[in-house]
């Protein structure tokens, strides 16, 4: 099969669909430029491909900016929720002068279910 030429490519292929319940929150803070962050744990079933018995996965959520001030007056445990997004990857360095790297998915959009 022949790659696809780049005009023919979705303008943003970095996208994640993902569906759980909310398993916990943490409290809104302030990001060093001024910025709201609300950082939560979504549980999603994962079915395998064996087709034993399905397994649960948690994923780390960061809501930025007016998303993340909406959903600290809304978003609680135990809620149904469908989210998209972007994956997003951060360098960092401890205090041992380790430099690790870290994933996270920054939610864009999220409609609460149920729950």
């Amino acid at each position: 099969m022949a790659p696809l030429a780049p005009e023919s490519l979705p303008p943003h292929l970095n996208f994640f669909h993902l569906t759980g319940r909310v398993k916990e929150r943490r409290s809104i803070k302030v990001s060093s430029k001024g910025v709201y962050l609300l950082e939560f744990i979504v549980t999603a079933r994962k079915d395998t491909e064996d087709d034993t018995e399905p397994r649960s996965e948690d994923f780390k959520i960061e809501a930025w900016g007016s998303l993340a001030t909406r959903l600290d007056r809304s978003l609680r445990p135990g809620m149904y929720v469908y989210l998209s997004g972007v994956l997003a990857s951060r360098v960092f360095e401890d205090r041992g002068k380790i430099k690790h790297l870290r994933f996270s998915l920054k939610a864009e959009r999220l409609e609460i279910l149920g729950g």
